[in-house]
């Protein structure tokens, strides 16, 4: 599967979706995922699963966002 994201600031949460941020809520070290810095901009997210082992690939890009109509579940 492949997602695209924007990342204005860099900082992106790579983790479970009960730890994204929302309702004043905002991921901390309790929570499972873990935090990247990237260069500000547009990237490419390519999300494989194999069993229980999950693997993700991030790259620049010049698409910055997905054009869904339904919930991104992997």
């Amino acid at each position: 599967m492949h997602f695209y994201f924007q990342a204005p600031s860099g900082n992106v949460y790579l983790g479970s979706a009960d730890d994204v941020s929302g309702g004043e809520l905002e991921p901390d070290e309790l929570s499972q995922g873990i935090f990247l810095q990237l260069k500000p901009g547009n990237y490419a997210c390519a999300v494989f699963k194999k069993d229980t082992q999950i693997s993700v690939t991030l790259s620049p890009s010049v698409q910055g966002q997905n054009r869904l109509d339904d919930l991104i579940r992997i």
